[in-house]
């Protein structure tokens, strides 16, 4: 039979010069200035991706490549949910799917070669 541990010590309330003892650096969720700069500028670098990539939806998929891209990826609805608001059968949702993502795909890569602002 196992001992329960005992966290008795735990009920003991900490002194005001015990917590003074610790400074904000010791923190379980602490950030140096650097490190929040870093996320910053991942979140900055992902909103920016986020937009060129509606843009190149916008311009390079057809409107029912767009509809149905949109639906899946950006409201999470099914193939089949797809078909049946747009009163089409699910495996041609399937291929305007496909279809954009090989779109997709090579614009982001065009992008990528050619890109000189550092967001890739």
């Amino acid at each position: 039979m196992s001992r329960i541990p005992s966290y008795r010590f735990l009920e003991k309330p900490f002194e005001q010069e015990d917590l003074e003892r610790f400074t904000n650096e010791d923190g379980l969720w602490y950030e140096s200035p650097e490190e929040i700069e870093r996320g910053l500028d991942r979140g900055k670098k992902r909103a920016a991706r986020l937009m060129l990539l509606a843009k190149l939806i916008e311009e390079r998929l057809t409107p029912p490549q767009r509809t149905c891209t949109r639906l899946y990826y950006f409201e999470g609805k099914s193939l089949r949910e797809i078909g049946a608001i747009l009163d089409i059968h699910f495996t041609t949702v399937h291929q305007h799917i496909q279809a954009s993502m090989k779109k997709l795909k090579r614009a982001v890569a065009e992008v990528i070669r050619t890109d000189s602002s550092g967001v890739w």
